[in-house]
C-alpha cells in the first residue's frame, strides 16, 4: 500500500488481485448479490481515495477490512434493515469468488454447501460477520477486533456462538 501511496500502480494492482477475492466473499456471505458487488467497489474506491492519507502503521489487511466493516455499516445504515444473503449471485459474482472447480466436487458438495450457506445467512449479524472474518478473510481475532471496534474476548464469545449455532445445523450431516 505505501508503494501505491508513492504512486506505484502495479502495486495497486498486486493488492487489488490478493485481496478481491476475499474481500468479496465477505460482502456476499452477507449481502445479495447486487449489494455485495456495490459494496466491494465502495471499499476499492474508499482505498483508492484514501491512499495519499496512508500510514504504514499495521497490516494492511486491517485497514482493508476496517473499510469493510465501514461500508457493510454504512449500507445496513443506509437500507435500515439486514439483508440476507442471496445465494443466485451471478456467474460474474462467482468469478470473483473463486476459480470454477470441476463440476464432479460442485455436484457433491452442493448440498452440503447448500446447507451450510443458509445456516451461516441465519446467524444474526454480528456473529456472521465475525465468522465471515475470521472462516473466509482469515483474520485473526486480534484484527477482527481492531476493525470491529470490539475487545477480543467479544469477538471470541460471537464467534464461539456461531460455531455452536453450525455445527448443531450441519450434525445430521456428520
Amino acid at each position: 500500500m505505501a508503494h501505491y501511496a508513492n504512486g506505484d500502480l502495479k502495486a495497486f494492482e498486486q493488492l487489488y488481485a490478493r485481496h478481491r477475492q476475499p474481500s468479496f466473499r465477505y460482502f456476499l456471505r452477507q449481502l445479495p448479490g447486487d449489494s455485495a458487488l456495490d459494496c466491494h467497489q465502495e471499499l476499492w474506491m474508499k482505498l483508492i481515495n484514501s491512499a495519499k492519507r496512508y500510514k504504514a502503521s499495521g497490516k494492511f489487511v486491517a485497514l482493508l477490512y476496517t473499510i469493510a466493516h465501514n461500508v457493510l455499516t454504512d449500507h445496513f445504515r443506509r437500507n435500515r434493515k439486514h439483508q440476507l444473503l442471496d445465494t443466485t449471485a451471478s456467474s460474474e459474482d462467482m468469478d470473483l469468488v473463486s476459480d470454477t472447480p470441476a463440476l464432479e466436487m460442485q455436484m457433491a458438495d452442493h448440498q452440503l454447501r447448500s446447507h451450510l450457506v443458509d445456516l451461516v445467512k441465519k446467524l444474526p449479524h454480528a456473529q456472521r460477520e465475525v465468522f465471515v472474518m475470521r472462516e473466509d478473510c482469515g483474520l485473526s481475532i486480534r484484527d477482527i477486533a481492531q476493525i470491529t471496534g470490539s475487545n477480543e474476548e467479544g469477538i471470541k464469545s460471537r464467534l464461539r456462538y456461531a460455531m455452536q449455532k453450525l455445527k448443531s445445523g450441519m450434525q445430521h450431516y456428520v
